[in-house]
């Protein structure tokens, strides 16, 4: 690191006339050379004494918003080795690039600090090891003092800045291969009347999840595991999923999506990712009829078992403070042991659209129209007949024929 110093201070003073008389160089030569005679053992004191050092992994939101600000200082708007990274679409189809500074040392000079930040970059490696699945990436960052505070003010500004940002986002995240997460994409924050499911069942789900965020001591207390499980069922295009990107813009949390048919996903994966769910993220286990017993998972070749998802639920690595949520089309073929109060603690029926669901959505889209259109709308199609998804179809084509 020595040499790193000495060639970021040449470069920083090789400018001004003074030090171009050759003193001041011919000191941070003189430097260097000391410096790489010192023992290992001394240079490792002088380290530990002098210098504050901070790591920052990829899997943790606290990598992508150090990019994020990384991307908007000075140096960043000006550094010639930098990485490119393209947003989802944010408004009005516009997708946002974010230019930050690639893999290796960067120097910048921060609220009267110089701070030393290297950006690592490891493979992937899949199989016998020849074949590089991708990259993970992380963070470490130096500066020279006794105390934490400047690196912890840097890592708060830089956070500051990513919730500020994205404080009508809601990000989903998805399975990344390895046990961890990547963010899937960066969807504008939902409202909960946008979807519109029978009279109350917004209110239970919404007052129960409340009720849980508030009861953590009360938990505590009584030695249980701080955990709540819920069960949307029902058929295609009712409303779960988006349901559940509702509720987590509506808390302010993220939603970390889990695809238990994907046939890489295994078990020890499984368990690793529940693990490091995000704080403030909703977990959504889509589709879980795929598991409902031991001898469809084989004949389908499926990576994750039932008793491996039981484990990752509540199991003795399983996460406390989660709220999960399960979703399938067919509740009856699922194992009585997955939806047992503890891991399925509230059930919501999500069933085809009722008159009185389909006369709310047709009003949403069509505010200014009498109520007796949306009545003749709803008759026409008739009670429990189609999904919502279908329903909505109907009248985003009224609404174009218009």
């Amino acid at each position: 690191m020595i040499d790193q110093i000495v060639v970021y201070f040449t470069e920083l003073l090789s400018e001004n006339e003074f030090f171009q008389g050759g003193f001041i160089l011919a000191a941070m030569g003189t430097l260097a050379i000391w410096g790489k005679q010192l023992p290992a053992k001394g240079w490792t004191l002088i380290k530990r004494l002098l210098i504050v050092e901070c790591d920052i992994q990829q899997r943790d939101d606290a990598f992508e918003a150090l990019t994020v600000w990384l991307s908007l200082q000075p140096y960043g708007k000006k550094v010639k080795r930098f990485s490119v990274t393209l947003e989802e679409e944010h408004t009005e189809g516009i997708r946002e690039i974010i230019f930050s500074p690639a893999p290796g040392v960067h120097w910048i000079y921060y609220r009267g600090r110089i701070v030393r930040i290297e950006r690592g970059r490891e493979k992937l490696s899949v199989g016998n090891g020849d074949a590089i699945a991708g990259f993970y990436e992380s963070f470490t960052l130096q500066t020279f003092g006794k105390g934490r505070g400047a690196l912890e003010r840097l890592i708060r500004d830089a956070v500051e800045l990513y919730e500020e940002q994205g404080k009508d986002r809601t990000k989903v995240y998805l399975q990344d291969g390895y046990g961890g997460w990547d963010v899937l994409c960066d969807l504008p924050k939902r409202p909960l009347d946008s979807v519109i499911l029978e009279d109350g069942a917004a209110e239970t789900i919404v007052h129960d999840m409340e009720q849980f965020l508030a009861s953590e001591e009360w938990y505590a207390s009584l030695g249980i595991p701080y955990r709540r499980g819920y069960l949307f069922h029902g058929p295609p295009g009712t409303g779960k999923s988006s349901f559940c990107i509702a509720l987590a813009a509506h808390f302010g949390f993220g939603l970390s999506v889990v695809t238990l048919s994907d046939p890489k996903l295994t078990d020890a994966m499984l368990a690793k990712m529940l693990s490091r769910t995000r704080e403030r993220s909703l977990l959504l286990l889509e589709d879980i009829d795929c598991l409902y017993d031991e001898s469809r998972n084989a004949k389908d070749a499926a990576g994750v078992t039932l008793s491996g998802l039981l484990n990752a639920l509540d199991g003795a690595q399983a996460q406390t403070g989660r709220m999960a949520i399960l979703t399938t089309n067919y509740p009856d073929s699922l194992d009585p042991a997955l939806v047992r109060p503890g891991r399925a603690d509230v059930r919501i029926d999500f069933g085809l659209a009722s008159l009185d669901q389909i006369q709310r959505l047709f009003s949403r889209f069509f505010p200014g129209d009498p109520k007796a259109d949306a009545y003749d709308f709803a008759m026409a199609i008739g009670d429990r007949k189609k999904p919502v998804a279908e329903v909505q179809g109907m009248l985003l084509q009224r609404f174009a024929d218009k």
